[in-house]
């Protein structure tokens, strides 16, 4: 619920989106609809049309007539419009036969005035002019009055002696913005893109989140998905300071009964590049089919088993690491630290019958297409008491030797760093058996685990290669979470990194690389604050598969060092 109470402040505050819950529309608050007023009232517990239409004076028939969902009833938490008896005319009231030339809009729970002004390609001080808005905030369902070319016309040139409420209350707001800004990097603020130079115009890229958010009436949103959102926002809020258009639509899956009925709604259809669906079960061949035949790039935020329709659709583009893939950047780091540092001996400790056999088999493949000699130990949890003497036999007692032990087994891994351990223990092991030097390669999700004495991680300068990893010292990443914390009075979560390094990195390149992009055969590298972007493409006609890693290591100083992948 934080994270919720988070994203209203933002919304508020900030780029003024408002996620209309249970019981935010204000009190009293009209609408017209067809030149009639209505009052939006949102159904409390135990009201009934009965009742209802006693509090307003109007009959149980009006009430249905301008509400035909409630002939199946009433539920909590419905917004539903009632006629105003008294349809009064205020001075200065446009005429009703005016009125309907309009277009009118319903307002979506993530819209907010920017946003609904650059869809229509309007000004904000029109819609609260036509509209007569009190105040920026918008409530879900409301019904807006599209300002035409004539209202522009007529308004471009009223309005300039005063500024209005809303106007100071942005003002207000953009000075909060500018002081939370204020630490941006050089780097940022001096981008000069090669779209920008090769065109006069700024594009507006046109992308879509498809996120699974569950924002349906007194359903609670998806924590996790909003936080991915909550980054999003943050970086689209930064790429506008850029002068970088953006018209992002904002799809809630759960809205849609199939992602084939989501497709068939239209709302993919002009968009440049779209984020999402989250889960592979959603790329179904039509998925595919649209992608191809519309040369709209689909781009997977979370899911690495997407990289099976890698191969099928060239505009499928697969953010998360493979597991085989960081595999390989274990191996290859390790192949490289044998090589620097002389070592003697290249070890692959793994569990007997484990689930991780794929991980073994893909390191000792590797190693022997590169011509390296190395030695294995297999065994199974409970035979870890007694295989110490078999490691030690093959570790060179003098030189460095590279362990690698390819498990995600807190239980296992554990027993083999506990052996690993006593191998360098004099006493255990004898004076003159006692193994010198170990440089240890683990898995990612050795980061996490609890019972493993991080003190030996230390003591065998653990390497691991990790898809995400954030360095909370970097500056961008502490400038990042101010922000953050300003805007949603909470601490950002790995979905939130990730929201906002997505958004950024393909909105830029896109930016970069306009109509090319969907053709690319690969894309930049980059490092970004969670994530480290280095695509691949694995064959003709195949989509990307980003293959980024960042390795740390951990030194006998207690420290933890990191290396950035190569050429980035």
């Amino acid at each position: 619920m934080k994270k919720i109470a988070g994203i209203l402040f933002l919304i508020i505050a900030s780029y003024t989106f408002v996620f209309a819950q249970n019981g935010i529309t204000p009190k009293g608050e009209t609408v017209k609809i067809g030149g009639k007023i209505f009052y939006a009232h949102i159904v409390k517990k135990g009201e009934t049309a009965y009742n209802l239409g006693k509090k307003y004076e109007i009959t149980v028939d009006e009430l249905v007539s301008a509400n035909p969902s409630i002939k199946n009833g009433l539920t909590e938490g419905m917004v539903i419009y009632i006629p105003c008896k008294v349809q009064k005319k205020e001075k200065g009231k446009q005429k009703e036969e005016d009125i309907t030339q309009f277009k009118r809009y319903t307002v979506k729970w993530y819209d907010d005035l920017q946003s609904i002004a650059q869809k229509f390609e309007v000004t904000e001080e029109a819609l609260v002019s036509l509209n007569k808005l009190k105040t920026n905030k918008l409530a879900r369902r409301q019904v807006l009055l599209i300002p035409d070319e004539k209202y522009m016309e007529k308004q471009s040139g009223a309005d300039k002696k005063g500024t209005t409420d809303i106007e100071k209350a942005n003002i207000s707001t953009q000075k909060e913005e500018d002081n939370i800004h204020a630490n941006e990097t050089a780097t940022q603020k001096d981008t000069i893109s090669l779209y920008k130079r090769m065109f006069r115009k700024n594009p507006v890229i046109k992308t879509a989140y498809i996120l699974p958010l569950e924002c349906r009436d007194s359903v609670p949103a998806n924590a996790n998905y909003m936080d991915f959102y909550a980054g999003a926002l943050m970086a689209i809020g930064d790429l506008k300071k850029d002068r970088i258009s953006i018209d992002a639509e904002i799809i809630d899956q759960t809205e849609f009964s199939s992602i084939n009925n989501l497709i068939a709604s239209g709302k993919l259809n002009d968009r440049n590049f779209i984020i999402g669906p989250v889960d592979h079960k959603s790329y179904t061949p039509e998925l595919l089919d649209f992608s191809r035949s519309n040369g709209i790039p689909f781009i997977s935020p979370m899911d690495n088993a997407v990289g099976t329709y890698v191969a099928d659709c060239s505009n499928i583009i697969q953010v998360p690491s493979d597991p085989g893939d960081v595999m390989l950047s274990t191996c290859r780091n390790a192949l490289r630290k044998y090589y620097s540092s002389g070592a003697e001996k290249i070890l692959l400790i793994h569990e007997k019958g484990s689930r991780d056999s794929l991980y073994f088999n893909i390191a000792a493949r590797y190693l022997s297409e590169n011509g390296i000699n190395f030695e294995t130990i297999q065994y199974g949890i409970l035979e870890g008491r007694y295989i110490n003497g078999d490691i030690l036999a093959k570790l060179s007692k003098k030189g460095n030797n590279i362990v690698i032990v390819p498990s995600n087994s807190e239980a296992f891994s554990n027993d083999a760093v506990r052996n690993l351990a006593l191998c360098m223990n004099p006493i255990e092991t004898g004076e003159n058996k006692a193994i010198s030097h170990i440089t240890l390669f683990g898995m990612p999700r050795w980061k996490n685990f609890e019972t493993i004495d991080i003190k030996l991680f230390h003591k065998m300068n653990l390497h691991l290669s990790l898809p995400y990893y954030v360095d909370y010292n970097s500056e961008k990443t502490q400038d990042f979470i101010r922000k953050y914390r300003a805007l949603f009075h909470s601490e950002p979560t790995p979905y939130s990194f990730s929201g906002y390094d997505i958004t950024s990195y393909f909105v830029y390149e896109w930016y970069n690389y306009g109509i090319n992009f969907p053709g690319m055969s690969s894309l930049p590298e980059k490092r970004m604050l969670q994530t480290d972007f280095l695509f691949k493409n694995p064959g003709e006609g195949h989509g990307l598969k980003n293959t980024g890693t960042t390795e740390i290591i951990y030194k006998p100083d207690y420290t933890i060092s990191i290396v950035k992948p190569d050429g980035i």
